[in-house]
């Protein structure tokens, strides 16, 4: 998205804000993940029941792969992807600096 800008400032300001709101939201994440899992480590009952909904959810994900190959994994369909990158596009050559790194 910040290919087509041409204020230089703006387009450091916007990434850089990006990377470290990804960076701090991932180290938030894998931190919570971490202390459940420590704690879920001690407790057997439960590390056997998280085993048995991966096996079944696995199941479920072959199951729907060989019968309904054609579909494919769609998140989103294309007419709505587009409208949600001119979305984008639209806020981040906006004028408002707060706006575009909101």
């Amino acid at each position: 998205m910040l290919v087509g800008m041409h204020d230089r400032k703006k387009m450091w300001i916007i990434g850089s804000t990006f990377i470290f709101i990804s960076a701090l939201s991932y180290f938030l994440f894998i931190t919570a993940w971490l202390q459940m899992i420590l704690f879920i480590g001690i407790i057997s009952w439960i590390r056997t029941a998280i085993g048995v909904f991966a096996l079944a959810g696995g199941g479920w994900n072959m199951y729907s792969y060989f019968h309904e190959k054609e579909s494919g994994c769609e998140v989103v369909s294309p007419t709505k992807r587009q409208k949600i990158m001119k979305k984008v596009k639209h806020i981040i050559h906006e004028k408002s600096l707060f706006l575009a790194i909101l």
